[in-house]
């Protein structure tokens, strides 16, 4: 495997992490809280959820904003890897397709970032109560 693709595929790994700790996070709060949010987040409910919507749930109640800030910037990076990255390693697909090569530089800054931004989010979510949540979100 090149150096390239072993980037995206670690910030890739990142990303899912991100996304899983998101949704265990607000499973742990609808154990906690009473009333609305106790049916609005169920293992079920958060399970397909988007990036975006659980970015947004999570600021609504996180008053961490240095994370929200965090998660906020690496968004657009995640989905430049996700929906381009691999694509954009096989130039003759990528000159078919239209798509700019991403070069190795900015692979290296995408996943140094994911892997901070994971870092801090699964930091965030051991602070938060315990609760038996984390498992089967996926």
């Amino acid at each position: 495997m090149e150096e390239a693709e072993g980037r995206v595929l670690y910030a890739l790994k990142s990303y899912q992490i991100i996304e899983t700790t998101l949704k265990a996070y607000l499973c742990r709060l609808s154990e906690s809280e009473a009333g609305e949010s106790r049916s609005k987040f169920t293992k079920s409910k958060v399970k397909n959820k988007p990036l975006g919507w659980l970015l947004r749930e999570f600021k609504l109640h996180n008053k961490n904003v240095g994370l929200q800030q965090m998660l906020d910037e690496i968004k657009s990076e995640r989905d430049e890897v996700a929906h381009q990255a691999l694509v954009s390693q096989k130039p003759g697909i990528a000159e078919i397709l239209g798509v700019d090569t991403m070069q190795i530089q900015r692979l290296r800054e995408i996943d140094r970032n994911a892997s901070r931004a994971m870092t801090a989010m699964v930091c965030e979510f051991i602070k938060s109560q315990p609760k038996q949540c984390a498992e089967n979100v996926v």
